[in-house]
């Protein structure tokens, strides 16, 4: 069962689905999810909160199917607004050749809080013409990158907020930690651990920007720390971010 907070007050009421209390959910509404494995795929198309209810055990959200070009989690919340998850596990496995992520983001912002990421057949947090904010979160044992940002279709004619990844693990990765592609894509990585990915730690191409803030640490990358190629550039701080 699903406790969700739907409308102001906070009220809540039972559902069987977290889809189901997502559905029934205004703009800015918080659902709070009870412990427990879910197994589904979640749109989340309007700005609101899906937060692990404080009480006896993890949340988590699976999604395995044989069909393609399913994430378990796709955001696409209108320009200029934010959907976020907090403290919820999130697994994945579909068989894709491209778009394959366990969490997706087309448009608006999407902040994963205390998460914990996983694709077995993908990369772990994709955009493809939204943004992310990644914070104290862990993204492992990706098939595909950990976290992958590239422009969306309509990159030509809108920009694209820059993303953040701040306190994160990103780890044992099948391709590079952190890859970023196109020239209106930029993030910022700060106070991370990005390690044991099999090929580097971060990597930019085609334009795309990465600022690495002092803090982080990149080590134990099987092709190395950093890869710049095709007009990509990563920054290297020797100083910590501010917060």
């Amino acid at each position: 069962r699903v406790e969700g907070g739907v409308g102001e007050g906070g009220v809540v009421g039972g559902f069987k689905s977290i889809g189901a209390a997502v559905a029934a959910a205004t703009e800015g509404s918080v659902v709070r999810v009870p412990a427990g494995v879910y197994r589904e795929r979640l749109v989340l198309d309007k700005p609101i909160t899906l937060v692990a209810a404080d009480d006896d055990g993890p949340v988590e959200i699976v999604h395995t199917t044989t069909a393609p070009y399913e994430n378990t989690i796709l955001a696409m919340a209108p320009s200029g607004k934010t959907v976020t998850i907090q403290g919820i596990k999130i697994r994945h496995n579909s068989p894709s050749v491209a778009s394959n992520y366990a969490v997706r983001v087309d448009s608006g912002r999407l902040r994963l809080v205390k998460c914990e990421v996983s694709s077995e057949t993908g990369t772990g947090v994709g955009t493809e013409g939204g943004s992310v904010s990644l914070e104290s979160s862990n993204v492992m044992a990706c098939a595909r990158h950990g976290v992958a940002l590239f422009p969306g279709l309509d990159a030509l004619s809108a920009s694209t907020p820059k993303s953040i990844i701040l306190g994160c693990e990103i780890k044992n990765n099948g391709l590079s930690g952190v890859y970023v592609r196109g020239a209106d894509q930029e993030a910022t990585i700060s106070r991370c651990e990005i390690a044991n990915n099999r090929q580097y730690g971060v990597a930019a191409s085609g334009g795309g920007l990465l600022n690495v803030d002092g803090c982080t640490k990149l080590k134990s990358n099987g092709k190395g720390a950093v890869q710049e190629e095709q007009g990509g550039s990563v920054d290297i701080y020797k100083e910590c971010a501010q917060q």
